[in-house]
């Protein structure tokens, strides 16, 4: 995509679009090791047909130790642009409510 972009003429739109793919693509910079050092309450989110594979989302998620992670059915990558009232909906409950672990029969329900 990115090198699509280049091929288009420059303006200040295509500028900004391109600094948005180049950011996706190169950052954040971690390691999967590097997000044990995260220790507040995160909110894992990602869309079930997103460019960031489930997988992932799902590794970031288990190697952050307090998260949770949230894969919206029916979505790509702009959760919170396409399904705003949902996005908005969950993420306020998760500040909202403080952080706790689901362990032992509580996974049950």
């Amino acid at each position: 995509m990115a090198d699509s972009m280049l091929r288009l003429s420059p303006n200040p739109e295509t500028r900004n679009d391109l600094k948005i793919v180049e950011l996706d693509l190169r950052e954040p910079h971690m390691t999967l090791a590097q997000l044990h050092a995260i220790q507040c309450p995160t909110l894992v989110i990602g869309g079930d047909h997103d460019a960031i594979p489930s997988y992932h989302l799902w590794q970031i998620s288990q190697n952050i130790p307090k998260s949770y992670l949230w894969i919206v059915p029916n979505s790509g990558h702009y959760v919170a642009i396409y399904k705003k009232d949902y996005f908005n909906s969950v993420v306020s409950d998760f500040f909202r409510a403080p952080y706790h672990k689901i362990e032992g029969m509580g996974m049950l329900h």
